[in-house]
């Protein structure tokens, strides 16, 4: 798969960017400010910062999911250089996803953690900007995001999970996260009884929370209308200072 590493962006191709953007109706700018999350999950201390990248996350309408509040791991590749692109393209590993989603994966955790297992979010909320890197570096609309549409991760309605073990360890998956090919996708059957079984529990618990499911990615899910968010290109705020995630 291609690996794009700091090429410069064209000047046509800035301005098609910014062409692509009003089409899509991007929001650049906070939007309505941020209404109470609904689960009785309250912000931690280590959340409560005054990066302005956070507050402005904050006023669009996202809440962050931490390990501290929600029992979640939370581990971005795309804060790394382990993902298709080969260098990282966020600030931090922080996520943040529409407190409707939030609520959701909190009950998932629960009927996970019944049976001894556990969630990883491997990416949620994207910045429309991070988008078109990844669009750039590989433009195939069934595993990448078209600029055109946005994706449902630009609006904070989506999430890429895995299936973690009581110790945090992940289990098995028919593929690694972001794997391009016929085997991630949901109805494959040559895996391993193991990872069959695995991503069976795994899509059992966030379907039965209203999760919908991508059938060409194993790993992804969005909430039901997802499309009346609306997108954002607001970056991610620094690390968290001994958030521990």
């Amino acid at each position: 798969m291609g690996t794009v590493r700091g090429r410069p962006l064209l000047a046509g191709a800035f301005l098609g960017v910014l062409l692509l953007a009003c089409c899509a109706g991007l929001v650049l700018a906070p939007g309505t400010p941020h209404q109470p999350w609904s689960d009785p999950v309250t912000e931690s201390p280590a959340a409560a910062t005054l990066d302005p990248a956070y507050q402005r996350l904050l006023e669009a309408g996202l809440v962050e999911i931490t390990r501290e509040e929600t029992g979640i791991i939370v581990a971005l590749p795309y804060a790394t250089e382990e993902n298709f692109m080969g260098r990282a393209v966020y600030a931090s590993s922080r996520a943040f996803a529409v407190p409707e989603l939030v609520d959701k994966l909190v009950r998932v955790q629960a009927r996970l953690q019944a049976s001894g297992y556990g969630l990883k979010v491997l990416d949620a909320y994207r910045p429309y900007s991070v988008q078109l890197i990844m669009w750039e570096a590989y433009p195939d609309p069934v595993w990448v995001g078209s600029p055109q549409r946005g994706s449902s991760h630009n609006r904070g309605a989506a999430v890429d999970v895995t299936l973690v073990d009581g110790d945090g360890e992940e289990l098995e998956m028919p593929t690694p996260f972001d794997e391009f090919s016929p085997r991630a996708h949901v109805d494959y059957d040559g895996a391993s009884v193991a990872a069959r079984r695995h991503l069976s529990l795994l899509r059992a618990a966030m379907l039965a929370e209203g999760f919908v499911d991508y059938p060409a990615e194993w790993w992804h899910f969005s909430i039901p209308g997802a499309s009346r968010y609306p997108l954002l290109d607001l970056p991610l705020p620094a690390p968290a200072s001994g958030a521990g995630r």
